[in-house]
Order: structure tokens, then C-alpha cells, then sequence
């Protein structure tokens, strides 16, 4: 029998569209402030303007947070567009948290980036908001960020990504819970299964006051058109059951994104350029990624190529085979400490073992994890320490011809973040040892070798 994938299955993850588990905007609040404490928060941000949905986002979770349960901090973002309107309702936000006897931070957007030809873009607005949210959940040391938005907002982001063209991530809409940037704070949205007017009805109820921003209703802005202008059309056209076809759009592009990033890095010919495989690369490493960075690592795995890219700090994405793999950096090598001594008496045990030794035999002794031993007559002493510099070249035992040192310690797979740490042995012309190669192959040992230099290189003690 034909089996069948159930899109409303667990699989889906985003429950505006589905039967919510809360009924109430304190229900929903509760459930996510319990799941944050659950995770050990200390400190989460709410994102207040003033408006309805925020002053009962901000009351939900100060009633919930009365017991117990991480600290709230109230955000407020002024972006100055409005004047006085602009600076009253920052104020207003200052005094409603003042009432509650929480902190609030107002955060000032810059005029620069959110002004396109002199005049606010609405995307731009927007992205202002999330860098001042991020730079203020860094600051605080903050683990989430609760935003007021809801069902009916839900919708309209659907509606308007449809328009716009957008693909899968598009008209999944907004996430419920979601990283803020990969491996960063998160985003919480309590009210994202609930309609509007149930948070317009907790409102009522408590009789709080909210202030209404002038510039919802202004039509440059293009949600603001499909709010007040094409949704209550679309709605007398297709009736009351147009919300829930739309959430039902958003659930099932969420279903099939997500596919598509889970399997994105499985593919031996994955997409150039694929949007899916680029979210996948940035879950992968857990930081995000510019997207010239992350096409050099799609060519890799579409040509099959083994590379290691550096995409964060201590962070580094390796592809092989058509597939990728995250590789933490190494952690740096401490000091080292270096011991010379010289063995002149023939009848010591170096000298010894050294005369009795096969060519096999001293070409182990010569590389010996941890020592280095040099026929003192072919060198230069005394030897100098020094860390690799760009362009050294060296001639180690074992290589018919002297080569690039970076190239041999790649070779041998030398993480990139020890490779300046190795100590250089070198005479002013040449270098003669390099912690963890063999030594030069113009003072190796030899059966004729009639004075050893025995360098010992130690570290963390």
C-alpha cells in the first residue's frame, strides 16, 4: 500500500493554522516563559512599542514572571521617524515598565540605516530593529527575545511573500521559536497560534492602555496596503476560510523547507546557490555565513573536492565526497619549552645506539615524536628559535627537493590555528628543524656522525 506523508504531522513545527495548546494570550505566555526557564535562562528581553499586541505580550509574562523564572528587561526601539509621536510612546513604554518594576533599555535606530532616498523603508525599519535586538541581547547577556505577534500578523506575511514571489523559506512565515542569527539567542513568538482579538479581548478585560502608532495606517507601507486594503477584499471574495488556507500554505512551505535543509548537505549534487543548502551550512556551523563564503563551499561539495573553509572563529567546515562536516579548530597550543644539549663522548649512549642503528633504524631515531637530533657537525650553532614566517622553505629528511614549509605542514595535516605556534630552528640562511617534521636532510644523523645535538621540545610542563 502507497504510503502517505502526513504534512500536519508533528513534522511541521509551526502551530499558527493548527489547533493552538493555548487558549489565552497568559496560557500561551506561561508555556514559552516555563520552556525558557526550563532552558536555564536568566535573562530575556521583551520587545514592547507600545502598541496592543506588546503591552499584552508585556503583561502576560510580568504576571508570569511574578513567582519565579528568568529576569525580564523591557526593549523599546525608537526609530525617530515620528517626531514627538515618536519619543511619547517611547516614554510611555519607560513609565508601563516603571509600573511594573522592571528594567527598560530604549534603543535609538541610527537615521542612516533606516532612510532609502531620503524617506523609511519598511525593510529596512525592520532590520534595524533585529541589529539593535541583537546588539542589546549580547549586552545583557540575554538567552531570548519575546516578540508580540500574532496570528493575524501570520497571515499577512504569507500573503505577501505569495506576492512578492518568494519560495519555501518565504512563505513558511514567521517561525514560532527560531535563533535570532545561527547559534545565537532566540526569537519566541507565544502569540504566533492566536487571533488578534483574543490579545484585543485580554486587553479590554484588564482595562490596560496602549498608544496606536500613526504610521500602521500609512499607505507607502506595503503590509499596511495588505492589512487595511487587500485582505478585507480577499476575505469578502473567498470568505471567512481565506486565514486558514493561507496559515495552511505557510505550514506546508515550513514542512518541505525544512526537508530541504535536512537533506540539503545529504545530496552528492546539491544545488549552486540553493537557499536550503545555505541555511543548512549556516545550522551546520552554528554562525552565519556571507553568501560568497558559503558558494565557495557549494562548488566544493557539488565538484566533490576535500577543503576546509574557516567560517567563524575556531569554527571550519570540511567538505569531502559531496558532503560537508563541521570541525572544531583545536584549542592553541601552549608555550613551548625548549631543551639543547650536546653529545660529543663517543661512548654515550646516543653516540652508541646511533653506530649500532640501521639507515632505518636512525632515520626512527631522527624522527622521534618530542626530539630532534641534528649531526652538530653539519650545523651552525648556536641554533635560533623563531615561529614560521610567509615564504619559509625547508628541506626535511625524507623529501627529494626543498618545498614551501606551509605546504608540508598541510600535508601532514597540521590544524591551521597551530601551524604559527611550531617552534623553527634555523641558522640565518636556512632552516634546519621544525617541530613535529623531520630535520633538514643536510644534518640528519649518519653513521659517521661524531657529535649529536639533542633538542627537546616540551609543552604545558
Amino acid at each position: 500500500m502507497r504510503r502517505r506523508e502526513d504534512l500536519d504531522s508533528k513534522e511541521t513545527g509551526i502551530l499558527a493554522g493548527r489547533r493552538p495548546n493555548s487558549t489565552s494570550p497568559g496560557e500561551a505566555c506561561a508555556s514559552s516563559f516555563r520552556r525558557e526557564a526550563g532552558r536555564g535562562s536568566a535573562r530575556v528581553l521583551a520587545a514592547v512599542s507600545g502598541g496592543p499586541d506588546s503591552v499584552c505580550l508585556l503583561d502576560c509574562l510580568a504576571r508570569v514572571s511574578a513567582a519565579s523564572g528568568p529576569e525580564i528587561v523591557v526593549v523599546h526601539v525608537d526609530h525617530g521617524v515620528r517626531g514627538a509621536e515618536s519619543r511619547q510612546d517611547a516614554e510611555f513604554v519607560a513609565a508601563l515598565a516603571q509600573r511594573r518594576g522592571l528594567p527598560c533599555r530604549v534603543l535609538a535606530a541610527d537615521p542612516a540605516r533606516i532612510n532609502k532616498n531620503g524617506r523609511p523603508s519598511e525593510g529596512r525599519l525592520r532590520d534595524e530593529r533585529y541589529r539593535l535586538f541583537a546588539a542589546a541581547l549580547r549586552a545583557l547577556g540575554a538567552s531570548a527575545l519575546f516578540l508580540g505577534h500574532h496570528q493575524d500578523d501570520q497571515v499577512e506575511s504569507i500573503l505577501l511573500s505569495a506576492l512578492r514571489g518568494a519560495g519555501l523559506r518565504g512563505l513558511s512565515g514567521m517561525p514560532r521559536r527560531r535563533p535570532l542569527f545561527p547559534g545565537g539567542p532566540l526569537v519566541v513568538r507565544p502569540f504566533l497560534a492566536l487571533p488578534g482579538r483574543l490579545l484585543q479581548d485580554h486587553l479590554a478585560a484588564r482595562g490596560l492602555p496602549f498608544v496606536t502608532d500613526s504610521s500602521n495606517v500609512h499607505p507607502r507601507f506595503a503590509r499596511n496596503r495588505v492589512r487595511h486594503w487587500f485582505l478585507p477584499l480577499l476575505r469578502q471574495e473567498f470568505g471567512p476560510a481565506l486565514d486558514g488556507r493561507l496559515l495552511r500554505l505557510g505550514r506546508v512551505a515550513r514542512v518541505l523547507w525544512r526537508r530541504a535543509r535536512r537533506t540539503a548537505l545529504g545530496g552528492t549534487s546539491p544545488l549552486l546557490g540553493s537557499d536550503a543548502l545555505h541555511a543548512a551550512l549556516e545550522q551546520l556551523a552554528a554562525a552565519p555565513l556571507c553568501r560568497s563564503l558559503s558558494l565557495e563551499v557549494q562548488r566544493a561539495l557539488r565538484t566533490g573536492r576535500s577543503e576546509v573553509f574557516q567560517v567563524a572563529p575556531g569554527v571550519r567546515l570540511a567538505t569531502a565526497a559531496g558532503r560537508a562536516r563541521r570541525v572544531e579548530a583545536p584549542a592553541p597550543l601552549p608555550p613551548p619549552q625548549v631543551d639543547m644539549r650536546l653529545f660529543e663522548d663517543r661512548r654515550g649512549r646516543i653516540l652508541a645506539c646511533l653506530r649500532r642503528a640501521s639507515p632505518a633504524g636512525r632515520r626512527l631515531l631522527a624522527e622521534r615524536s618530542g626530539r630532534i637530533y641534528l649531526d652538530a657537525d653539519r650545523v651552525r650553532l648556536p641554533l635560533g628559535v623563531r615561529a614560521r614566517l610567509p615564504g619559509d622553505r625547508f628541506h626535511p629528511l625524507g623529501l627529494p627537493r626543498p618545498g614551501k614549509l606551509k605546504a608540508q605542514l598541510i600535508a601532514r595535516k597540521v590544524p591551521r590555528s597551530w601551524r604559527d605556534q611550531l617552534a623553527v630552528f634555523a641558522e640565518p640562511e636556512r632552516i634546519v628543524a621544525v617541530e613535529g617534521l623531520p630535520p633538514l636532510a643536510g644534518a640528519a644523523l649518519t653513521a659517521s656522525t661524531a657529535r649529536v645535538l639533542r633538542i627537546r621540545v616540551r609543552r604545558g610542563g
